[in-house]
């Protein structure tokens, strides 16, 4: 991780209750570049306005989408993944992103806050500027932890894993019925 040239990426769809816009803004006065992946849905004029606001950033780059190879790529060459979206149920791409070793910025009592054994990243409580730059800060700080973490609790989400305990689960059922 290079300090002074965080790479963050969002993926998602471009919603007001995904915040990018604060997201975008946390970024305007700092050292970090953004990726943005995703399209809006639906499109409105809120949506518009920030994607023609993306464009002229130089340290932005934007792409309504991309191939799961790409989104690998882009995902190996970043240092963390944000998304402190609002009323996330829980969002499969936090783990996508852990698994190729990104902490994550996420809001605090979303679906993947409290899931995990061990810091992956960081909750912001308050969907503000300043909180999203001391996320930034407190990741760049224990960066190695935060990976390292991020990397084996995504693990934890292997299909075969799964899969295996909802067999389990099933078994027991169906042997408590008889």
């Amino acid at each position: 991780i290079k300090k002074n040239n965080l790479r963050l990426t969002y993926i998602g769809r471009i919603i007001k209750r995904k915040k990018l816009d604060l997201i975008v803004d946390s970024t305007l006065d700092s050292n970090v570049n953004l990726t943005i992946i995703g399209k809006p849905f639906p499109e409105s004029s809120w949506s518009k306005s920030l994607i023609k606001k993306i464009k002229f950033q130089k340290h932005i780059k934007y792409y309504p989408e991309l191939s799961k190879e790409e989104i690998i790529k882009i995902l190996d060459n970043s240092d963390i993944f944000i998304m402190p979206s609002i009323n996330e149920t829980f969002g499969v791409v936090y783990i996508e992103a852990m698994s190729r070793g990104l902490p994550i910025i996420f809001s605090k009592g979303t679906g993947v806050d409290n899931t995990f054994s061990c810091d992956v990243g960081v909750s912001i409580e308050h969907h503000s500027i300043a909180h999203i730059k001391q996320a930034i800060e407190k990741i760049s700080n224990n960066f190695y932890i935060f990976s390292t973490n991020a990397k084996n609790e995504a693990k934890k989400f292997n299909w075969n894993k799964i899969s295996e305990k909802f067999i389990n689960i099933y078994s027991k059922l169906f042997t408590n019925e008889k």
